[in-house]
């Protein structure tokens, strides 16, 4: 029995362990990503299926700063008649810290509420969103494109986590 014990209490330290430095390591699962420097436009390159852009080209996010929390604003344009097509939310830090907003919880319509969080951010100029499963993922950038070694490197952190057959990459134009 005390085997066992020190087994299972071995595992948890080095699963915490593990996990803490996964989490808080270089780019990737960033532990602190600031509200300020993650604010502004960023461009849609490639996303996971989702009923709200299904009709959706040349998509990008806006995220301004307003007090503590994020004014956010969703924009594309239709590809069935160009007409433009715009959502807005509120995002504010899920996490303790109000300024770090590695996990944001950001709602829609003032009541569909859902927590997403920053799991890749390469110095604030390409950055992938994703719900815990990764079920929902965004992949944006600064500028409207992405060089290819930059999205292959992002895509290899991501195949750890999703089928990248699900992704849909943007249309421009």
């Amino acid at each position: 029995m005390v085997k066992k014990l020190v087994k299972l209490i071995s595992f948890v330290i080095l699963f915490s362990l593990t996990s803490n430095y996964l989490f808080a390591s270089g780019k990737y699962f960033p532990a602190y990503v600031d509200r300020d420097q993650f604010s502004g436009k960023w461009f849609e390159i490639a996303r996971t299926y989702n009923n709200f852009q299904k009709d959706c080209k040349d998509s990008y996010v806006e995220y301004v700063l307003n007090e503590e929390k994020y004014d956010i604003k969703n924009s594309c344009t239709s590809v069935v008649d160009n007409s433009d097509i715009s959502y807005n939310g509120t995002g504010k830090s899920a996490n303790e810290n109000v300024s770090n907003f590695s996990k944001i919880k950001m709602t829609y319509f003032y009541i569909f509420s859902k927590e997403y969080q920053i799991v890749y951010n390469d110095n604030y100029k390409f950055a992938v969103v994703s719900d815990d499963d990764f079920e929902s993922v965004w992949i944006m950038s600064r500028t409207k494109s992405i060089n290819e070694d930059k999205l292959n490197e992002i895509l290899s952190f991501l195949k750890k986590y999703l089928d990248l057959d699900k992704l849909i990459y943007e249309n421009r134009g």
